[in-house]
Protein backbone atom coordinates (compact mmCIF):
# COMPACT_ATOMS: atom_id res chain seq x y z
CA UNK A 1 0.00 0.00 0.00
CA UNK A 2 2.76 2.35 1.03
CA UNK A 3 3.99 1.95 -2.14
CA UNK A 4 0.68 3.00 -4.14
CA UNK A 5 0.84 6.26 -1.84
CA UNK A 6 4.56 6.80 -3.65
CA UNK A 7 3.48 5.98 -6.53
CA UNK A 8 0.53 8.79 -6.10
CA UNK A 9 3.08 11.02 -4.67
CA UNK A 10 5.28 10.67 -7.98
CA UNK A 11 2.13 11.18 -10.14
CA UNK A 12 1.19 14.21 -8.77
CA UNK A 13 4.11 15.93 -8.48
CA UNK A 14 4.62 15.40 -11.60
CA UNK A 15 1.48 15.86 -13.76
CA UNK A 16 0.04 18.62 -11.33
CA UNK A 17 0.55 21.98 -11.71
CA UNK A 18 2.68 22.94 -8.14
CA UNK A 19 1.12 26.37 -8.54
CA UNK A 20 -2.09 26.13 -6.78
CA UNK A 21 -5.34 26.61 -9.29
CA UNK A 22 -4.07 29.64 -11.08
CA UNK A 23 -1.69 27.69 -13.17
CA UNK A 24 -3.83 24.98 -13.83
CA UNK A 25 -4.85 24.31 -17.52
CA UNK A 26 -8.12 22.02 -18.72
CA UNK A 27 -5.77 19.76 -20.75
CA UNK A 28 -3.26 19.34 -17.42
CA UNK A 29 -6.66 18.90 -14.99
CA UNK A 30 -7.24 15.75 -17.52
CA UNK A 31 -4.33 14.11 -17.43
CA UNK A 32 -3.97 14.66 -14.01
CA UNK A 33 -7.02 12.46 -13.76
CA UNK A 34 -6.22 9.71 -16.28
CA UNK A 35 -2.74 9.28 -14.43
CA UNK A 36 -3.89 9.48 -10.96
CA UNK A 37 -7.20 7.87 -11.13
CA UNK A 38 -5.46 3.88 -11.57
CA UNK A 39 -3.39 4.57 -8.67
CA UNK A 40 -6.32 5.61 -6.51
CA UNK A 41 -8.53 2.20 -7.57
CA UNK A 42 -5.22 0.28 -6.78
CA UNK A 43 -5.05 1.72 -2.97
CA UNK A 44 -8.87 0.97 -2.47
CA UNK A 45 -8.41 -2.43 -3.80
CA UNK A 46 -4.81 -2.71 -1.91
CA UNK A 47 -6.92 -1.69 1.46
CA UNK A 48 -9.65 -4.06 1.00
CA UNK A 49 -7.52 -6.57 0.49
CA UNK A 50 -5.61 -6.28 3.43
CA UNK A 51 -9.21 -6.09 5.45
CA UNK A 52 -9.86 -9.49 3.59
CA UNK A 53 -6.75 -10.74 4.96
CA UNK A 54 -6.72 -9.83 8.23
CA UNK A 55 -10.29 -10.06 9.32
CA UNK A 56 -10.44 -13.30 6.56
CA UNK A 57 -13.45 -11.71 5.56
CA UNK A 58 -16.14 -13.68 3.55
CA UNK A 59 -14.14 -16.89 3.32
CA UNK A 60 -10.71 -16.04 2.42
CA UNK A 61 -9.48 -18.08 5.70
CA UNK A 62 -10.98 -21.18 4.12
CA UNK A 63 -9.39 -20.56 0.69
CA UNK A 64 -12.57 -18.88 -1.43
CA UNK A 65 -11.79 -19.00 -4.97
CA UNK A 66 -14.01 -16.00 -5.42
CA UNK A 67 -11.09 -14.45 -2.84
CA UNK A 68 -7.93 -15.67 -4.17
CA UNK A 69 -9.57 -14.45 -7.64
CA UNK A 70 -10.19 -10.48 -6.41
CA UNK A 71 -6.51 -10.36 -4.55
CA UNK A 72 -5.03 -11.99 -7.56
CA UNK A 73 -6.37 -9.08 -9.36
CA UNK A 74 -5.29 -6.86 -7.36
CA UNK A 75 -1.55 -7.84 -7.67
CA UNK A 76 -1.82 -7.83 -11.81
CA UNK A 77 -3.31 -4.54 -11.34
CA UNK A 78 0.03 -3.55 -8.83
CA UNK A 79 2.16 -5.35 -11.43
CA UNK A 80 0.81 -3.03 -14.52
CA UNK A 81 1.27 0.34 -12.55
CA UNK A 82 4.70 -1.09 -12.18
CA UNK A 83 5.41 -1.79 -15.93
CA UNK A 84 3.56 2.07 -16.59
CA UNK A 85 5.83 3.39 -14.14
CA UNK A 86 8.89 1.58 -15.10
CA UNK A 87 8.32 2.52 -19.41
CA UNK A 88 7.82 5.88 -18.00
CA UNK A 89 11.24 6.32 -16.49
CA UNK A 90 13.29 4.71 -19.19
CA UNK A 91 12.11 6.84 -21.30
CA UNK A 92 12.55 9.67 -19.48
CA UNK A 93 16.09 8.19 -19.32
CA UNK A 94 17.10 7.40 -22.71
CA UNK A 95 14.56 9.42 -24.97
CA UNK A 96 13.30 12.65 -23.08
CA UNK A 97 15.44 13.21 -20.48
CA UNK A 98 15.02 15.75 -17.59
CA UNK A 99 17.13 18.72 -17.19
CA UNK A 100 16.42 18.70 -13.50
CA UNK A 101 16.43 15.11 -12.49
CA UNK A 102 20.06 13.46 -12.26
CA UNK A 103 19.51 9.86 -14.43
CA UNK A 104 20.89 8.24 -11.67
CA UNK A 105 17.17 8.65 -10.17
CA UNK A 106 15.36 7.43 -12.71
CA UNK A 107 17.47 4.25 -13.10
CA UNK A 108 17.38 3.80 -9.52
CA UNK A 109 13.23 3.86 -10.05
CA UNK A 110 13.52 1.51 -12.86
CA UNK A 111 16.01 -0.93 -10.60
CA UNK A 112 13.16 -0.28 -8.05
CA UNK A 113 10.46 -1.18 -10.47
CA UNK A 114 11.65 -4.31 -11.35
CA UNK A 115 12.33 -5.35 -7.95
CA UNK A 116 8.30 -4.70 -7.11
CA UNK A 117 7.36 -6.28 -10.12
CA UNK A 118 9.00 -8.96 -9.62
CA UNK A 119 7.87 -9.47 -6.46
CA UNK A 120 4.12 -8.87 -7.49
CA UNK A 121 4.43 -11.70 -10.13
CA UNK A 122 6.02 -14.10 -7.66
CA UNK A 123 2.97 -14.09 -5.70
CA UNK A 124 0.91 -13.92 -8.04
CA UNK A 125 1.70 -17.43 -9.45
CA UNK A 126 2.27 -19.21 -5.73
CA UNK A 127 -0.59 -21.65 -5.59
CA UNK A 128 -2.25 -20.12 -2.51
Amino acid sequence: MWRTVHHYELADATFGSGRGNNGVGIRQAIVRTVVVTPLVVLFLGEMMGAILGVTGGSGASSGSHATKKRLKGILNLHKGVELVMMFYNVVRLAIWPSKYVMREVYIGRTISNFFFLMQAQLYTKLSW
